[in-house]
């Protein structure tokens, strides 16, 4: 069996009538707190930094408060203390976020549908435009400059490629078994990136594979996961960090 490098242990406790989480803790941190408004959806969490059971006192850490409208968000206030409010259309799609500041971003949808059409800022400049296939997939997303990124998928739905004149082109490799990934190649030269389909030319890629492997009798979702990464020139941009197994 693999050993973790470093391993973070979280306890959790769960309410015995309801099931809900309402605390975390580990070693060395105070414990992180969950509340709930009527309705059973989470409406506060945060760092319970005295531990006396609540998320109040004005030396916790309050990392978000929401007040909900038929279970979605409307106000959001951050640990800094800077208020977010979200609006909704007639049909529950988010229709307006305003910042702490006041500034205001809508968002547009296709006719009929929850997919995205454009997304203007406060002097309606659309910041991002959208573009998708016939099953609803994105097929691109244009910045404010008309700058495309393109994603390609497998005939699995799992993403491929990406490219385009605001990406960093990356590929992926999936196993035939499975549907794993298994490799990822990502590129730093090579010409025709911002074409509609994957580049004709795409140069030598830095190369990084996931090698799957298991002991006799366990389940898939058990197999452990082994890293070997191949850099040249990308090194300094995928640093390498410890293995970390979150419970």
């Amino acid at each position: 069996m693999m050993v973790p490098i470093h391993a973070d242990w979280f306890l959790v406790d769960r309410n015995a009538t309801t099931g809900r989480l309402y605390k975390t803790t580990r070693s060395g941190y105070a414990p992180t707190r969950f509340e709930y408004d009527a309705l059973g959806d989470v409406k506060r969490t945060g760092l319970d930094v005295d531990d006396n059971g609540l998320v109040t006192a004005s030396n916790d850490r309050i990392e978000e408060n929401e007040t909900l409208l038929n279970g979605l968000p409307v106000r959001t206030l951050d640990v800094n203390g800077l208020l977010n409010t979200t609006e909704y259309d007639g049909l529950m799609r988010v229709a307006e976020v305003i910042d702490s500041r006041g500034n205001s971003t809508r968002t547009a949808y296709y006719s009929g549908s929850t997919l995205k059409q454009s997304v203007p800022d406060a002097a309606n400049h659309a910041v991002a435009t959208f573009g998708y296939d016939t099953s609803g997939g994105v097929v691109w997303q244009a910045d404010a400059l008309g700058h495309a990124t393109r994603p390609s998928y497998t005939l699995r739905g799992k993403l491929h490629r990406t490219w385009g004149g605001e990406a960093d082109p990356v590929e992926y490799g999936f196993d035939a078994t499975y549907g794993d990934r298994v490799s990822q190649s990502t590129f730093s030269g090579g010409t025709g990136w911002d074409g509609a389909t994957w580049a004709g030319s795409p140069g030598t890629a830095d190369n990084t594979t996931w090698t799957l492997s298991c002991r006799h009798g366990c389940s898939r979702d058990l197999r452990e996961m082994l890293v070997k990464v191949s850099l040249s020139d990308w090194r300094h941009r995928l640093p390498i960090t410890p293995l970390r197994r979150h419970y």
